[in-house]
């Protein structure tokens, strides 16, 4: 009842800021390491007034992680038995987001020389935005992911982005910022601190955001190509007003 779940969200909320993330040193995208914490989220409060048998729901997220285990020892202190608590619990959890899970389902725009999809694969491909969608230096030129075959709610940690170098790569995408929604309809733009930039060399450049996105769909924001940040004008060079990576990697 309402009582219960707003009871259920205050146990959780006391925890805010307790419990740091845990770092993590391996080469993200070649090793299956396992998870060192699990993180939860109270995602969903069900309301139910009693007097109109209306029942309304909504979102709400927490910041931070708590283990399962003590979840299940905060309900234990609210005099909920263990097996109640872990049930509980299990609706909570938000998992890490699988690779192989993840797929691209729309773009700003694209000259079409390969598939969008093609960012997601190893082979020699790549995604550029449409001629002139470049002005003035700036864009705001996206790729669109969804995070789970059906919009479940990941946690996305880390970024990697390829793209070719000068001087073979002047519309290579070099600032780029994070975008994410809960419901792939309603966006938060990651602002500064989920805004990155590139470096001028061959590979996946991985970017640890600066906190974990809990998110069911990101965007990859292109803002800057590298012809552009470098500042440096040719006359009679034409303009290079498109953006591009080769591919794209989460975790």
């Amino acid at each position: 009842d309402e009582l219960w779940c707003l009871e259920l969200f205050d146990i959780f909320n006391t925890t805010k800021g307790r419990l740091p993330q845990r770092e993590r040193e391996q080469n993200i995208f070649f090793l299956n390491e396992s998870q060192l914490q699990t993180p939860l989220k109270l995602t969903k409060l069900r309301l139910t007034n009693t007097e109109s048998k209306i029942k309304k729901s909504f979102f709400h997220t927490l910041e931070g992680s708590i283990s399962f285990s003590y979840g299940v020892f905060l309900l234990r202190r609210r005099h909920l038995p263990d097996d109640v608590g872990k049930h509980v619990m299990s609706f909570l959890k938000v998992n890490y987001l699988k690779m192989d899970e993840v797929s691209v389902i729309g773009a700003s725009s694209t000259r079409g020389h390969f598939p969008i999809e093609s960012v997601l694969g190893n082979e020699k491909t790549w995604w550029l935005s449409a001629k002139g969608t470049m002005h003035s230096d700036q864009c705001e030129e996206y790729l669109e992911f969804r995070l789970s075959p059906d919009g479940t709610i990941k946690r996305l940690s880390f970024v990697g982005v390829s793209i070719p170098p000068l001087p073979n790569g002047p519309v290579s995408v070099r600032r780029f910022r994070i975008d994410y929604s809960q419901d792939g309809t309603h966006w938060t733009k990651g602002g500064e601190n989920y805004t990155m930039e590139t470096m001028d060399f061959n590979g996946v450049q991985t970017f640890r955001l600066h906190r974990p996105i809990d998110a069911s769909h990101v965007r990859l924001t292109c803002l800057q190509n590298a012809f552009a940040a470098e500042n440096v004008y040719i006359s009679g060079m034409p303009p290079f007003d498109c953006i591009g990576l080769f591919h794209v990697r989460f975790k």
